[in-house]
């Protein structure tokens, strides 16, 4: 087994911006962690089961820990641990100092905790003594609007401090306008991130938000079917004849808004104008190819019901596959290089507006089939979608959160996801926005 080389603490500044340095503030939190026997996250085991250890004591000169069953090897120079005290995330680094071989385990003090940082670009913070750039009201239990301060902003994030009392007791929904930093006031959707009580001001608190122009209180409506009951087979349609042919295979085009090819596989059976249509975006990093044993099973399934479907799998623009893509992005393992959450929404959307206006298709329902991480952009091609045109949503292992998952996936290191959401908007520095631009 090959032994990872230790990550340089320049590499851990850029993932975690936020940073606890001073000893005693250090000690105090890890104190609280042992205390209240949370376990301290390392990753997953060769078996893919959670790595955890239990700090046991904190000494002089190090971390006691108790390391829990399948934790797996220690005998690297560092170990990346990452918990979670009072709503917020950290992560430090463990190095080694003594083991007894079995069960117990000791690393050094961390020479600083850094504090997880959900937002993947800068933050602007106001300037002591200047007026803010962008001042702020948050919608209280009675539906009225009280100021808050913002304490920093950016693309898709604010930290606000308010009173306590406006969002103790509350749903993590609340409502946000804006005004100022030369935009027209607007108002958002935000999500409590995290609260933390500010020390210097009894009563307030400082809250994290992500901010979103969609409405977070609309609500995607999950319809639960009785197993035992079979399945129901959606309203009669125009009939086709179970003795046809079974099944069509053909390769279609069409293009966005600006022109960038979409190629599509679609599998069909029956009269496809006016049948019900699945829309299967691609996994991450997969091709249109990967789920033809799903879309197969549909059609026959169908089939055997007498009712016409056509499923329609699309490689995405800017990924793999044959869609439209950069010309320094063609080469094997660089596909995905210019690719945005952002584009991918826009992809299913350009599906549903092509299939909704060729004549070949028309459907009189239409159905989205998403998987692993295109779940997150099947959740907002369905919330943007304003005509609400997909009536079912079946989502595959779906991921609800994707910094978490990357979190998972690489032990807490990564925290900052590569995947950027251009239109999910908050006023920043002109600087910023043209920067994210061409982000990858």
């Amino acid at each position: 087994m090959i032994a990872p080389e230790p990550i340089d603490a320049r590499v851990l500044r850029q993932l975690h911006r936020a940073r606890i340095r001073d000893r005693e503030s250090i000690r105090a939190l890890l104190e609280a962690v042992r205390d209240a026997e949370i376990a301290l996250e390392s990753g997953l085991s060769s078996l893919a089961g959670p790595r955890r250890a239990w700090i046991e004591r904190a000494g002089p000169h190090g971390l006691d820990l108790r390391l829990g069953d399948g934790f797996g090897r220690t005998d690297v120079p560092q170990l990346h641990f990452g918990f979670e005290l009072d709503g917020t995330r950290y992560f430090f680094v463990g190095v080694p100092i003594a083991a007894d071989g079995g069960r117990h385990f000791a690393v050094r003090w961390p020479a600083v905790v850094y504090e997880a940082e959900r937002r993947d670009l800068s933050r602007a913070v106001p300037e002591p003594g200047s007026l803010p750039a962008l001042r702020a009201e948050i919608q209280d239990a009675s539906d009225h609007w009280v100021e808050a301060r913002v304490a920093d902003h950016s693309y898709d994030g604010l930290a606000l401090e308010v009173r306590s009392e406006l969002v103790q007791h509350r749903s993590p929904c609340i409502r946000v306008r804006l005004t100022g930093a030369g935009a027209p006031a607007r108002t958002l959707s935000g999500v409590v991130r995290n609260r933390t009580q500010l020390r210097d001001r009894r009563g307030w608190m400082r809250i994290g938000l992500s901010v979103s122009a969609v409405g977070s209180r609309r609500r995607i409506e999950a319809e639960r079917l009785d197993a035992t009951a079979g399945w129901r087979v959606p309203p009669p349609g125009p009939r086709a004849d179970p003795d046809d042919p079974p099944e069509c295979v053909r390769t279609i085009d069409y293009r966005n808004a600006r022109g960038e090819r979409i190629r599509a596989i679609v599998n069909s059976w029956g009269e496809t104008r006016g049948a019900t249509l699945i829309v299967i975006p691609p996994a991450w990093g997969r091709t249109k190819e990967t789920l033809l044993a799903l879309a197969s099973v549909l059609v026959e399934t169908f089939h055997d019901a007498g009712e016409p479907i056509a499923v329609l799998r699309f490689d995405g623009i800017r990924r793999r596959g044959e869609s439209h893509n950069e010309a320094d992005c063609l080469e094997v393992g660089r596909e995905c290089m210019r690719f945005t959450a952002s584009q991918a929404v826009d992809d299913i959307l350009t599906t549903l507006d092509f299939v909704e206006a060729d004549p070949r298709f028309a459907p009189r329902s239409i159905g989205l089939v998403t998987s692993s991480v295109a779940s997150i952009e099947g959740r907002r091609a369905i919330a943007s979608d304003p005509k609400g045109r997909i009536a079912a949503w079946v989502s595959l292992v779906g991921v609800t959160d994707f910094q978490s998952s990357l979190r998972t996936f690489s032990g807490g290191i990564a925290t900052a996801a590569p995947l950027m959401i251009h239109h999910w908007s908050v006023t920043v520095p002109q600087s910023a926005s043209s920067a994210r631009t061409n982000a990858p």
